[in-house]
C-alpha cells in the first residue's frame, strides 16, 4: 500500500536499519532537540519588527513584550491588550503625543489590564489635545515605572477607576492640571515620586462616581518623595454634590500603614492636614496635606483671604498627621469647624491672631498662644436681658452640655466678647489663664436645670465689666432652673478695672466679681444646691464708673429673692457648705463680702479694704417664694480693713460666728457690735492656733504646725518648746528641747528631731515685729510600738561576678541596735550591714534587725543567683560547598551546672558574614539543639557564628565556614536514546515513539521538579502524549528520561520537534528551558 512503511518489531535485526535511517533523519534534520518559545509570549521590537509603538500594540497578543528602542517617537497610543511596553530608559525614549488627535484623549491611554508601561517620557508640548499625559481607566492590574510626564494640557498621570496597580519612580513635571491623579482607585501603590511645576495639584487622590464606582482605598505612598505643590484629597460624591459625604464618599487617611486607611502617607513627608469645604460644592470637603504647621498655617492664611485650591476659604482648620488628636487654628481658620471634626479628648491650638469663638459641644481642649484673640462669636439672642443698646450681645465659647463636659478653654484674649466663656448644663470645665476684657459676664456657669459642677476656673486675668442691663459680673457660678452647683473650684484670679455702666442702664442690683447664685426670682425653682464650691486666693479691685445707678461687690453668695416679704414662710437656703478662702478685695467696692440667704459656709483667710461695707449677711425673699436666712455661717481669720462699715448683719440672720477677724478699727476693750445688734469679740490682731500633732505618734521626728496671723505688722517670727516625760519610771523626770520655726503667711512649721518615747506638751510662741507674742499649746505622746523595718538591695536576677547585698535598717523612733544575717550555699553568717556573696548558685540570705528597746524584727528573705561559667557552644552546621536549599543552621550548647540558664529574650544569634554580617535569631530546645532559621540565602562562601548568652550575661560561641550555592539554573541538556514503533498497530496508525535522555551538566546542583511543559513539531507532526510529562529530581551529574509518541502522517520522511521544559533549583526558584519568559 503506497505511503505504508514496513514494521519490525523492536530489536529485529531489520528495524535496526529503518530505526537508523530514522534517528539520522530525525535528529539531523528534524529533532535536534532545539528548545522553543514559539508557544509562549513574544518580544515586538521598534522599530526592527514594527516601526511605531502603535503599530506593535496592534500586531501583539496578550502578554507579549514590546521593547522600544532609543529615539523620538511622534505618536499617541491606545494600549487595549495586556501587553508590556519597555522602553530603552526615560531619558532615550520620548513619545511627543502633543497636537495628535487621540481617541482616548489622552497620549498613552490604557484601557486594558495588566499593562505595564516602563522607561519613556510622555510629551504633550503644553498643547491642547489629547488633553491628559498617562491615562488608565477603568482597569485592574498595571506597573508603570521610569516613566515621565510631562506639559500634558490637564494631568499628567490621570489614572480612573484601577484596582491593583504600581507606580514607582515616576516624575509629573509642568502639567496643567494635577501632577497625579488617583480618582475613585483602590489598592495602588505609589514609590519614588517626583512632582513639579503642574498647574493643581501635584497629587490628588478623589471620590468621585462620576467615571467609575465611587470609593478610594488602599492607596499607599512610600519611598522617597519631592512633591512639588500641594498634595490633596477630595471627598466627595459628583452624583450628590449637594449633600455632606458619606460612605464611600469619604477617604481616611492616615501615616500607619497598620491603620489600613485609605489613604497611607509618610510621615516623612507629610505631618500636617488642611482642611475645608470644596469651592464647587460647599458641602463636600477638601484635605491637603503638607510637611510643617508653618506650611499648613500659610495655606490657611492665603485661602481664607481670597479662596484657593478650591477651598472656600471658610471653615478650615488644621490637623496633625502623625498625633491625630492635635488640631491647630491660625489666621483664617475656624474654630467651630475644628470642634465639629474633634473626638473627646483631642486639642484644638489657636495661633495668634484674632478669631470668632464657638459652640463647645465635646470635651475638647481649646488652647491658644500669646496673641491669640476671641472678639465674636455665637449671637446671645437672649431678648430682653443686656439689650438696652443695639449692639448684639454675643458668646465666646457656649460650653454645652452634657457633650461639652470635660471641655477645657485657656491661654486665650477675649476681647469686648459679652460672655467670653457660657457654660450650659455642663460638668468638669475647666477655665485657666485666659485674659478678659470688658465682658459683660467673664465666666458663667450655668447649670440650666441639670449640672453645672466641678469646674475649675483658675489664673484668669478679667480686666474691666461692663452693664447693660444686667451683666457686670467676671465670673459667676449659679442656676435658675432647678439644677445643681457643687464642688466648683475659682482659685488664683485677678478681676479688676472699672465696671462700665451703659447710659440705658436703670440699675437697682450690684455688679459682682464672683457670684455664687441660686435665681429663684419670678418663680423660677431656682437651684436645688449650690455647695461644695470653693473661692480661693483670687484677687479683686475693682470700681464702678456710675456708682450711684450701679455698684460693684467682690463676691457673692446669693439667693436671689428680691421685695423679702416678713410674712412669708422662711425657706431653707439651697447656698451651703462653700469656703471662701484667701481672697483679697480692694476699690470702691459697694460689698466686699456679701452674704445673701446662704447658711452653713465658711468665710476664712479673706482681706477686704477700703469698700462702702467689709461684710453683709442678710436675707432674700420675693412674694413668690418667701424668705431664705443666712444661718450658720463661719466667718474667720479675715481682716476688714478701713471699710465704710466694716460689718452688718440684718436682725433674723442669725447662728453666725464671727469670732477672729481683724478689724482696723477695733479699739478695744469690749465687743465689736454688728449693726444687727450680734456679738464679735475678736481676740486681737495677733493669734496663733495649734494644729499638729496630737494623740499618739510613731516617729521620733514630729513636725508641730500652727496657724498664726497678724493684721499689723505682717512680720513673724515663731519657736516652739517641747517638755517631754521620757522615763515611765520617774515621771518627775521632765526634759525640754527647744526649736526654731518658720513662718510662711499663716502657716507655721517647726521641725523637730532624735526625740525619743515618751508624753509631750508642745507650745508654739508667735512674736512680730513689735515685741507682742502670742502662745498656744498642744500634747502629744511619741510611741515606739513597731520593731525596725530592714531592706536589702540584692540584685535580681543572675549575676556573672561576685555580688555585695547592703542591709539597711531603719527605726524612726528608738533607732537600729543591729542587724544579724545568714546565708546558705557555704555564705556563713554574722552580724552587720554587709554581705558579699562569692559562691556560683542560688544563695538564699536570711536578715533581721533588733531596735534599741528590744523589738525585734520578723526575718526577711532575698536571693543572690550567681552564674560564672560561660556556655559550651558547638557549631554542627554546613561546611564545605552546600547545593542543597538550606534553610538553618544548627548547633548545640550546655551549660554547666550550676546553670542561670539561656537568656530568654536574646537567647541564641547565628552571624553570617558574607561581605555583610546578617544576624539571624535562634531557637534553642530545652535538650540545648541550636537551630537557626535562614531564609533567602544568596550565593556565596560565609563565615557562621553562633554566639549564646546565658542569663547571667556569660557568653559562648561557636562557628565554621561553608560556600552556599544552591541558587542558579541547573545546566540541562537533551539527546534522543532510541526511535521506534512500539507496535504492529502503531506502526499501521503511524504512531513514532522516541525515548529521550536529560543529562544535568551541573557541578553539584540538582534539578528538582523537572517537567516538560510543551511540544512543537513541523510537517503536521502531531504530539500523542499528554502534557505536562514529569521527569522528576535529576541531580548533578545524573540523567532522567522521558517518551514522547507522535502521529506522523503517511510519507513523511522528516520533522522537527522543539521542546520546552522547566525545572528549579534546590531553593525554589523556577527556571525555563530554553531561557525566556
Amino acid at each position: 500500500m503506497k505511503g505504508m512503511r514496513p514494521f519490525r518489531k523492536k530489536g529485529s535485526r531489520g528495524k535496526k536499519a529503518l530505526v537508523r535511517l530514522a534517528i539520522f533523519s530525525i535528529i539531523v534534520t528534524a529533532l535536534l532537540l532545539v528548545f522553543s518559545t514559539a508557544a509562549f509570549a513574544t518580544t515586538i521590537n521598534v522599530p526592527a519588527d514594527q516601526g511605531t509603538i502603535q503599530a506593535a500594540i496592534n500586531a501583539a497578543t496578550a502578554g507579549d513584550t514590546i521593547n522600544v528602542a532609543a529615539g523620538t517617537y511622534n505618536e499617541y497610543l491606545n494600549v487595549n491588550k495586556s501587553v508590556s511596553i519597555v522602553g530603552a530608559g526615560s531619558s532615550l525614549v520620548t513619545i511627543n503625543y502633543g497636537g495628535l488627535a487621540g481617541s482616548n484623549n489622552a497620549g498613552v491611554g490604557v484601557s486594558a489590564d495588566n499593562v505595564t508601561i516602563q522607561g519613556v517620557t510622555i510629551d504633550g508640548n503644553s498643547l491642547g489635545t489629547p488633553r491628559y499625559g498617562l491615562k488608565y481607566s477603568n482597569v485592574t492590574g498595571g506597573t508603570v515605572s521610569d516613566v515621565v510626564v510631562q506639559n500634558a494640557y490637564r494631568s499628567g498621570f490621570d489614572i480612573i477607576g484601577v484596582t491593583g496597580a504600581t507606580l514607582s519612580d515616576i516624575q509629573s513635571l509642568n502639567n496643567g492640571g494635577h501632577g497625579i491623579a488617583l480618582t475613585d482607585c483602590n489598592n495602588v501603590t505609589v514609590t519614588n515620586i517626583t512632582t513639579s511645576g503642574n498647574g493643581w495639584a501635584s497629587v490628588s487622590v478623589a471620590t468621585w462616581g462620576h467615571y467609575s464606582p465611587l470609593g478610594t482605598s488602599g492607596i499607599v505612598f512610600s519611598g522617597s518623595n519631592t512633591f512639588g505643590g500641594i498634595f490633596q484629597l477630595e471627598e466627595g460624591d459628583y452624583n450628590n454634590q449637594s449633600v455632606p459625604p458619606a460612605g464611600n464618599a469619604i477617604i481616611t487617611y492616615s501615616t500607619n500603614p497598620a491603620d489600613g486607611a485609605d489613604v497611607t502617607v509618610q510621615a516623612s513627608d507629610f505631618g500636617y492636614a488642611v482642611h475645608g469645604p470644596q469651592d464647587d460644592a460647599p458641602t463636600q470637603n477638601r484635605t491637603v496635606f503638607t510637611e510643617t504647621l508653618g506650611d499648613a498655617q500659610a495655606m490657611l492664611a492665603a485661602c481664607s483671604a481670597s479662596g484657593c485650591g478650591h477651598f472656600t476659604g471658610a471653615d478650615m482648620y488644621i490637623e496633625s498627621l502623625t498625633d491625630a488628636t492635635q488640631l491647630y487654628i491660625s489666621s483664617g481658620g475656624s474654630i467651630q469647624a475644628a470642634i465639629d471634626a474633634a473626638s473627646a479628648g483631642d486639642t484644638i491650638n489657636i495661633a495668634a491672631g484674632t478669631y470668632a469663638g464657638a459652640n463647645v459641644d465635646k470635651a475638647v481642649t481649646i488652647t491658644g498662644v500669646s496673641g491669640a484673640i476671641i472678639n465674636s462669636g455665637p449671637l446671645y439672642g437672649g431678648g430682653g436681658w443686656f439689650e438696652c443698646d443695639s449692639h448684639e450681645k454675643d458668646y465666646g465659647f457656649q460650653i454645652l452640655g452634657p457633650g461639652g463636659s470635660g471641655a477645657t478653654i485657656s491661654n486665650l484674649r477675649f476681647e469686648t466678647v459679652s460672655f467670653p466663656v457660657y457654660g450650659r448644663g455642663a460638668d468638669d470645665v475647666t477655665i485657666s489663664g485666659n485674659t478678659l476684657i470688658n465682658p459683660l459676664q467673664g465666666i458663667t456657669n450655668n447649670a440650666v436645670g441639670t449640672s453645672g459642677s466641678r469646674w475649675l476656673v483658675t489664673g484668669n486675668d478679667i480686666q474691666d465689666l461692663r452693664a447693660d442691663n444686667g451683666g457686670g459680673i467676671g465670673v459667676m457660678i449659679f442656676d435658675y432652673a432647678g439644677g445643681v452647683v457643687q464642688d466648683n473650684i475659682i482659685t488664683g484670679n485677678t478681676i479688676t478695672g472699672t465696671l462700665h455702666v451703659n447710659s440705658c442702664e436703670s440699675g437697682g442690683y450690684e455688679g459682682q466679681a464672683i457670684s455664687l447664685y441660686a435665681d429663684f426670682r419670678w418663680n423660677s425653682p431656682g437651684a436645688t444646691s449650690v455647695s461644695g464650691n470653693q473661692v480661693l486666693n483670687n484677687t479683686i479691685n475693682l470700681a464702678s464708673d456710675t456708682p450711684a445707678v450701679l455698684g460693684v461687690s467682690g463676691i457673692e453668695l446669693t439667693s436671689s429673692k428680691d421685695g423679702a416679704t416678713p410674712a412669708l414662710p422662711e425657706v431653707p437656703s439651697v447656698i451651703t457648705g462653700n469656703t471662701v478662702a484667701d481672697n483679697t478685695m480692694d476699690g470702691a467696692l459697694a460689698y466686699g463680702l456679701s452674704i445673701i440667704g446662704a447658711s452653713g459656709n465658711t468665710i476664712t483667710g479673706n482681706t477686704v479694704s477700703n469698700a462702702d461695707n467689709g461684710i453683709s449677711i442678710a436675707e432674700s425673699g420675693d412674694g413668690f417664694d418667701g424668705i431664705s436666712y443666712s444661718y450658720n455661717n463661719t466667718v474667720s481669720l479675715n481682716s476688714f480693713i478701713n471699710n465704710t462699715v466694716q460689718a452688718a448683719i440684718t436682725t433674723g440672720n442669725t447662728g453666725n460666728n464671727t469670732d477672729g477677724n481683724y478689724w482696723s478699727d477695733y479699739a478695744g476693750p469690749g465687743p465689736y457690735l454688728f449693726s444687727g445688734g450680734q456679738d464679735n469679740s475678736p481676740s486681737g490682731p495677733l493669734q496663733v492656733v495649734y494644729l499638729a500633732p496630737t494623740g499618739e505618734v510613731n516617729v521620733g521626728n514630729p513636725v508641730v504646725t500652727a496657724f498664726a496671723a497678724d493684721g499689723l505688722s505682717g512680720t513673724l517670727t515663731a519657736q516652739l518648746a517641747l517638755s517631754g516625760q521620757t522615763d515611765p519610771a520617774n515621771l518627775w523626770n521632765i526634759t525640754t528641747w527647744f526649736f526654731d520655726c518658720t513662718v510662711a503667711g499663716n502657716d507655721v512649721s517647726c521641725p523637730t528631731s532624735a526625740l525619743p518615747e515618751g508624753i509631750y506638751t508642745a507650745t508654739v510662741t508667735v512674736m512680730d515685729g513689735s515685741g507682742n507674742s502670742v502662745t498656744d499649746t498642744g500634747n502629744f505622746n511619741i510611741v515606739d510600738n513597731a520593731p525596725p523595718v530592714t531592706t536589702d538591695d540584692a540584685p535580681s536576677g543572675w549575676q556573672n561576678t561576685d555580688v555585695t547585698v547592703t542591709l539597711t535598717c531603719t527605726d524612726t523612733v528608738s533607732g537600729c541596735a543591729s542587724t544579724d544575717w545568714s546565708a546558705d550555699n557555704g555564705g556563713g553568717s554574722g552580724t552587720g550591714n554587709t554581705i558579699v556573696v562569692t559562691n556560683e548558685g542560688v544563695t538564699t540570705i536570711t536578715y533581721y534587725s533588733t531596735d534599741n528597746v528590744g523589738h525585734v524584727e520578723a526575718p526577711n528573705t532575698t536571693t543572690v543567683s550567681i552564674d560564672k561559667t560561660n556556655p559550651v557552644v558547638v557549631y554542627t552546621g554546613p561546611t564545605g560547598t552546600v547545593y542543597t536549599n538550606l534553610t538553618s543552621i544548627t548547633g548545640t550548647v550546655t551549660d554547666a551546672s550550676p546553670s542561670s540558664g539561656i537568656d530568654a529574650v536574646t537567647g541564641a544569634v547565628l552571624s553570617l558574614d558574607g561581605g555583610v554580617t546578617y544576624p539571624f535569631s535562634c531557637t534553642v530546645s530545652p535538650s540545648g539543639d541550636i537551630d537557626c532559621p535562614t531564609p533567602g540565602l544568596a550565593n556565596g562562601t560565609y563565615a557562621a557564628v553562633i554566639s549564646v548568652d546565658d542569663q547571667a550575661g556569660n557568653n559562648g560561641t561557636s562557628g565554621g565556614t561553608f560556600t552556599y550555592a544552591a541558587h542558579g539554573r541547573p545546566d540541562l541538556s537533551p539527546s534522543v536514546v532510541t526511535v521506534y514503533w512500539a507496535s504492529l498497530a502503531d506502526y499501521v496508525a503511524g504512531n513514532l515513539t522516541v525515548e529521550y535522555s536529560l543529562a544535568n551538566n551541573s557541578t553539584g546542583l540538582s534539578a528538582i521538579g523537572v517537567d516538560i511543559v510543551s511540544v512543537t513539531n513541523t510537517n503536521s507532526v502531531v504530539l500523542l502524549t499528554g502534557l505536562p510529562v514529569s521527569v522528576g529530581d535529576i541531580a548533578a551529574g545524573s540523567t532522567g528520561g522521558f517518551t514522547l509518541k507522535y502521529s506522523v502522517p503517511a510519507g513523511t520522511t522528516q520533522f522537527t520537534t522543539n521542546l520546552h521544559a522547566t525545572a528549579s533549583d534546590p531553593t525554589g526558584t523556577l527556571y525555563n528551558y530554553p531561557p525566556g519568559p
